[in-house]
């Protein structure tokens, strides 16, 4: 099965050759436990990845972030993307943003220093997990039942109790989802503040995994939590070297807001 999982996690990066993508999809077709740890791997990622991208409530404060990192850029150019970019959206929210953009607008000129705990905490978001889409194949095994327990104790917010759950699959030799399972428990661990066991379990996400996306953004988070603006920098100039990240903008803009730092 070690395998199998290993022709999954490089399907979703896009790293197979033409005879094992022959080989995943002849799997698929004819192995129905195959398919399902497919589906569920999908999902999985989905999950995470869609969860963390859930920010239209800080989508404000993001405008304004970006106007202030970036003086160098004429107000005029700055416009016509929001223009572009908002006239897709409902027109309730549009009338927030366009009052935000306006408040934000208003303090350009000033660009007061920001601190590493202020950029932290505006780009900061708790992802929340589907306890039935997180959820191991296997039924009735302790694995699974730990796993899912973990899950929904980090749901919860109680995530001293969600690590324990967390480190019993890690241990397990049976488990295959060690990287989902190491990005579960750095969130956990920055989320109680204890940014060096945080910062161990996203290390330990592989980087054949298709977690080590969101594994390095966290890792980026952490050290400005832990205010180490030189790994943080070096963190987020990666991410943003990395034009197919999802959070490559976003640490460009973190990457201008920290040349800003008290």
């Amino acid at each position: 099965m070690e395998r199998e999982f290993e022709l999954i996690e490089r399907y979703y990066n896009g790293d197979l050759t033409k005879e094992e993508l022959i080989e995943f999809e002849n799997l698929k077709s004819v192995n129905k436990d195959f398919a399902m740890e497919v589906d569920l791997y999908k999902k999985t990622k989905d999950v995470i990845e869609i969860s963390s991208r859930q920010r239209l409530k800080q989508q404000l404060n993001k405008i304004g972030r970006e106007k202030l990192a970036d003086n160098n850029v004429m107000v005029e150019e700055k416009i016509k993307p929001l223009r572009n970019y908002w006239l897709k959206i409902a027109a309730s929210v549009l009338i927030l943003v366009t009052a935000g953009y306006f408040a934000f607008r208003n303090i350009l000129a000033g660009s007061k220093p920001y601190s590493m705990e202020q950029i932290y905490s505006e780009y900061y978001v708790n992802p929340e997990l589907d306890i039935i889409t997180m959820r191991a194949t296997e039924a009735n095994t302790s694995t699974t039942s730990a796993w899912s327990f973990a899950i929904q104790k980090y749901n919860n917010k109680e995530y001293f109790k969600a690590v324990n759950e967390i480190e019993k699959v890690i241990s397990n030799p049976d488990f295959r989802q060690k990287s989902a399972a190491h990005l579960l428990s750095g969130i956990c661990y920055l989320n109680m503040n204890e940014t060096e066991s945080a910062i161990y379990h996203f290390k330990s996400v592989t980087r054949e995994s298709s977690y080590i996306q969101e594994a390095a953004w966290y890792l980026g988070l952490c050290y400005l939590k832990s205010n180490n603006e030189t790994l943080a920098r070096k963190t987020f100039e990666e991410i943003s070297n990395m034009p197919k990240h999802y959070k490559n903008s976003e640490a460009k803009s973190i990457i201008k807001l920290l040349n800003k730092v008290e």
